[in-house]
């Protein structure tokens, strides 16, 4: 697994310094390690017998994240914004499918990098007034992360109490029919930690 994940970060790299003669390369060359990474990231029971495997696995995709923070941000499409805005997707996709399955520690996501990234996402859903399939991405994430009680501080520090009232409050707006009472069970989540309550 580490074989495929490891140049990952160097494709998108190589994508972020692409000229428009370079882009199909780069394209065709990370579809080809995509599809390997998916298909064994979507297999459950490859994970249920390994944790440290998962919580590596995990991290090492989130820090892909935390790397292209600012396709967040982006509001031109270009080839190359395209291509790295499905790839953030891809990886949210998967680490959401596995965030279940890690074991989280205080200390994660204490990095400002890290906690700049959820910002981003934050900020990103805030501004959003469409269904695009970025906020859908981190939606998803967001809902799966603060179900982990442990990681209600991380929330709590970036903002998102305020941020999530006002997405229940415009969430026919933002989000996708299946994604309706994403804010509601975030906000509930949020909730349960004894300093989410005082909020």
């Amino acid at each position: 697994m580490q074989e495929i994940l490891h140049p990952w970060p160097e494709v998108l790299a190589a994508i972020d310094q692409a000229t428009d003669d370079d882009e199909l390369f780069t394209l065709n060359i990370s579809r080809a390690v995509l599809t390997q990474v998916f298909t064994i990231i979507l297999s459950k029971d490859f994970f249920n017998k390994d944790h440290l495997l998962v919580r590596e696995i995990f991290f090492s995709c989130f820090n892909i994240l935390v790397n292209h923070a600012y396709i967040f941000k982006t509001t031109n499409s270009t080839l190359r914004t395209i291509f790295i805005d499905s790839n953030v997707r891809l990886l949210m996709k998967m680490i959401t499918s596995i965030t279940s399955l890690v074991k989280f520690q205080n200390d994660d996501f204490s990095n400002i990098d890290d906690q700049q990234l959820f910002i981003a996402m934050r900020e990103h859903i805030d501004q959003d007034c469409k269904h695009d399939n970025l906020t859908d991405g981190i939606i998803s994430l967001i809902w799966n992360l603060s179900d982990r009680t442990i990681l209600v501080p991380l929330f709590l520090n970036t903002d998102y109490v305020y941020g999530v009232i006002e997405w229940i409050k415009t969430r026919e707006i933002k989000f996708r029919d299946d994604k309706l009472n994403a804010p509601i069970h975030i906000l509930h989540n949020l909730s349960r930690h004894d300093d989410g309550i005082k909020q």
